[in-house]
């Protein structure tokens, strides 16, 4: 069983121990270049969240009042200082936890936090190479991006859908259970 909540400034241990379940690949995408491990300073800022400008939510293994959980993928915006109606963007799932519809969650997610913020626009720098998260980019914004090549990456701007009363963050992050995220 999975669920969704908001990142929080002891979630050390479950930050280092997700980027360890990514591989050198799933690195070098998200990153756009290789990394071999989280820095103290990284984890902090990842961690250190005000949930306004600088919004994070994490989805978890593990029932909600279990100590020990596995983190299995996080969504994330940060706005940009001259515009906040623009946001840079960036989600992430764990090996062994991608093709089951995880991280398409987590951008409908994160995209209801970031208009009930008055987010209009998420932008993302992303790697020619990472099929997966362009295709997902692509669902999300039904072909509602503006899209520039640049030596094998791609800067895209995408307009956020409006977000229906039921789909609101604080309306849907309440005990939001993921039997389907179950696995051994």
């Amino acid at each position: 069983v999975a669920h969704l909540r908001l990142v929080q400034s002891t979630d050390h241990d479950i930050w280092v121990n997700a980027f360890k379940r990514l591989s050198m690949d799933s690195r070098y995408l998200r990153f756009c270049a290789p990394k071999k491990k989280l820095s103290e300073d990284e984890i902090r800022y990842f961690t250190t969240v005000d949930q306004e400008q600088h919004f994070a939510l994490v989805a978890v293994k593990g029932e909600v009042n279990e100590d020990s959980r596995v983190g299995l993928g996080v969504a994330r915006f940060i706005c940009a200082p001259e515009d906040p109606s623009r946001a840079e963007a960036a989600v992430t799932v764990t090996d062994d936890a991608q093709h089951r519809g995880l991280g398409s969650l987590l951008l409908l997610r994160l995209a209801a936090a970031a208009r009930e913020r008055g987010v209009e626009k998420f932008d993302a720098n992303v790697l020619a190479a990472n099929r997966q998260i362009l295709r997902l980019i692509d669902e999300f914004s039904s072909s509602n991006s503006d899209l520039e090549q640049y030596k094998g990456e791609f800067f895209l701007t995408t307009k956020i859908p409006p977000v229906a009363p039921d789909e609101t963050w604080d309306h849907m992050h309440q005990d939001m259970y993921f039997p389907e995220f179950a696995y051994s």
